[in-house]
């Protein structure tokens, strides 16, 4: 036998007896969906968004997945929870106000609606359902900063000289060995700088 075909021999025995395995993880599936519940609220103007999905579940129906040749899937995705009933409440001062539903799953409460040392928690209502959150305390603003800018010349890559706005951010924060959360919030906007070729319109 020759060289040539021992090396064929072995590549293809090597290709053969690697092929990799498929592995599949045990799902555990409950006997009915669970409902998934993902927002924030903050002492802002808002829009505060409520995200609702349910798990899946061994009574979940198939979808539809092709109409025309009625082709059906079943999937573990979550599912967006559509028609439900969110209300925010203040224990402090009770009915806050509802959320809209403003895409399959996604509903908004807008305005400055929660404010520092009150607890809010969350109704929901999903079919003959009830959920309600556990109170959270809304914390107190406890630092501050100062927001500057410069605009330069600066390196990116090979290109010696690209245009930058640089921000620095002057930051207080408390001496505390408490947890404390913080919120960044950043508009963005370019500007197109105009090419010299005439605006043909």
């Amino acid at each position: 036998m020759s060289k040539f075909l021992k090396i064929i021999s072995l590549f293809l025995i090597l290709l053969v007896g690697g092929c990799v395995e498929q592995i599949s993880f045990p799902l555990e599936r409950t006997d009915r969906e669970r409902l998934i519940v993902s927002g924030m609220i903050t002492d802002l103007a808002g829009p505060h968004t409520v995200f609702l999905s349910e798990t899946t579940s061994n009574a979940r129906q198939p979808l539809l997945a092709d109409e025309e040749r009625k082709i059906y899937t079943l999937n573990d995705l979550p599912r967006p929870v559509q028609g439900a009933s969110v209300a925010l409440f203040s224990e402090e001062t009770g009915f806050v106000g509802n959320y809209f539903e403003i895409k399959p799953g996604e509903y908004q409460l807008n305005g400055r609606v929660a404010f520092p040392g009150q607890r809010y928690f969350l109704q929901i209502f999903v079919g003959n359902r009830s959920y309600r959150s556990t109170s959270q305390l809304m914390p107190e603003s406890i630092g501050s900063d100062a927001l500057s800018f410069e605009f330069t010349q600066t390196r990116v890559g090979n290109n010696p000289e690209v245009d930058a706005a640089v921000i620095y951010s002057d930051v207080t924060l408390p001496d505390s060995n408490e947890d404390f959360y913080l919120r960044w919030m950043v508009d963005e906007a370019f500007y197109w700088q105009l090419t010299f070729f005439p605006n043909p319109f």
